[in-house]
Formats: structure tokens, C-alpha cells, sequence
């Protein structure tokens, strides 16, 4: 929650000030930097960001078509969270005489993990040009697009049973992912999960859940020199697809996000 806040207050403060600093950065006149510019037909950034309820990585192609305008095309890879996915370390009581010396923090009640690969089409209009080389050209920003969803199984390590032989207690551990009706008794038990499994548990049964999506925000490119790309980003957006994305076990599951984000990229301008 608390990083929650934090975004929503750097957006507050960026959809504020842009009318501001819209009105101290008006277009003038073109300069020798400026005329450079012109010349510069296409650009190519990579960029990370961070989501109310996950995070991305890009890369983004343009098309300068004038002064103002960009046609863009974006394939991003995001990761998408549930509100109520809080990690939880596995009991104490199972790390006694060295059983286990390797558990690793789990998700309880997570059902599967969800991620996207996203293919975007949109533009990049400026609205506020830098007043000199050392200020910042600002842009409204929107793409849409379709999502390719990838559901995948969340898996935890448990105790399936235990039982004494020779004079010895035996425990039997199992990765498993969650089975209703079948292992709901160890899966939803925090004193039978001893560790989350491994990421690599799962990836044969990813699901594909295809969607839409669109994106809204303002760029702020402070790149002394033309020919690189160098922003920061704040904006909203929203994913809908064609069913229910079901995260968490015993939670609300929607088919859509809603949710703001924060982002950087680079990259650079040439003439082609």
C-alpha cells in the first residue's frame, strides 16, 4: 500500500505542474539544436516502469512525422499483482533439526501468477517545447492494443504426509500447484507449507488469456541533445480480457486492471 501512495502522489504532482510548466515552456523560435531535430525521422527507446499493481519493461518505435507529432508502435512485457498478494514466510517449526535450510517465501492463497506480452499502436504529441537545452519538452502520450495474457500455475512446496518408520518421523514434501477439492487441506494450511517452488514449476502449463488494452500519459524528455531519448512518464491505464484472470484463491477475480504508472526511458534519434 505504501508504494501505492507514493505513485499516486508522483502522478498528482506531474498532472498538476504540467499546465505550469506548459505555460513557462511555449515554442519561441528554432534554433540551430532545433533545426537537427527536424531532420530526425525515427526513434527507438527502451524503458522500465513501475504499475499500482505490478511492473513493465518496453521497447518503443517511432515515426517522427513533424515538429509535434510521433506515431509509435510499443511491445511491452508487464506483471500484474492482486491487492491481495502478501508475501508470508513459511512457520518456524519446520526449520528445527536442519529439515530444511532452504524455504523461501510464499504468496498463501495465490492461485496463479499472471503476466502479458502487449503489442500497442498510439502517438506522442508535444504540447511544450524545451525553452532552452536544459529544459524539459513535455507530451501527451496514448497507445492501444491487444494483450496476450499467460496464466501460470503458482506452486508451493507442503508436507503431503508424514508417518514413522524404524523408530523415525518421515516427512513427505510435494510441489504442487493448488487443486480444488483435492489438496484444498495443505495448499490453503500455512502449517503444512514449508516453501514457495521454484519459478520454473508451471511453465509447461501456462494458459494463454487473450485481451485489449490502453494507456494514457504524459512524457516529460529532458535530453540535452535531440538525438537521444531521455523521459520520465506518469499515466493511467486499463486491461480488459475475455474472462475472469483468476490471482488469488479466495479473493474477488476480475477480467480487467485498472491502474496508474511511473516510467523511464532511453534511447535515440536518427535520420533514415
Amino acid at each position: 500500500m505504501g508504494e501505492m501512495r507514493l505513485l499516486f502522489t508522483i502522478l498528482l504532482v506531474v498532472f498538476t505542474g504540467a499546465p505550469l510548466l506548459y505555460g513557462q515552456t511555449q515554442i519561441t523560435s528554432v534554433d540551430e539544436d532545433e533545426e537537427t531535430e527536424l531532420e530526425k525521422n525515427h526513434e527507438l527507446s527502451i524503458g522500465a516502469g513501475l504499475k499500482t499493481n505490478g511492473f513493465e519493461i518496453f521497447v518503443e518505435k517511432g515515426k517522427i512525422l513533424d515538429r509535434k507529432n510521433t506515431r509509435l508502435f510499443q511491445v511491452d512485457f508487464i506483471s500484474i499483482r492482486h491487492p491481495k498478494e502478501v508475501k508470508q514466510k513459511p512457520v518456524d517449526f519446520y526449520q528445527i533439526s536442519g529439515l530444511l535450510d532452504n524455504q523461501k517465501d510464499y504468496y498463501f492463497g495465490k492461485q496463479n501468477g499472471f503476466f502479458a506480452f502487449r503489442f500497442g499502436y498510439g502517438r506522442k504529441k508535444m504540447i511544450a517545447d524545451k525553452a532552452d537545452k536544459s529544459g524539459v519538452r513535455v507530451s501527451i502520450k496514448y497507445l492501444g492494443g491487444v494483450s496476450l495474457g499467460l496464466l501460470k500455475p503458482y506452486y508451493l512446496e507442503y508436507i503431503d504426509s508424514i508417518y514413522r518408520t524404524n523408530d523415525r518421523t518421515v516427512f513427505e514434501f510435494k510441489n504442487d500447484k493448488y487443486r480444488e477439492g483435492v489438496n484444498d487441506d495443505k495448499f490453503l494450511n500455512n502449517r503444512a507449507i514449508t516453501s514457495a517452488s521454484g519459478f520454473s514449476h508451471g511453465l509447461d502449463e501456462i494458459e494463454p488469456v487473450p485481451g485489449v488494452y490502453g494507456k494514457f500519459g504524459l512524457n516529460f524528455d529532458w535530453a540535452a541533445n535531440n538525438e537521444f531519448v531521455t523521459a520520465l512518464e506518469a499515466g493511467v491505464e486499463g486491461q480488459l480480457y475475455y474472462k475472469k484472470v483468476p490471482i488469488m484463491i479466495n479473493s474477488m477475480n476480475k477480467p480487467y486492471f485498472l491502474s496508474a504508472y511511473i516510467a523511464f526511458q532511453f534511447g535515440k534519434r536518427w535520420y533514415k
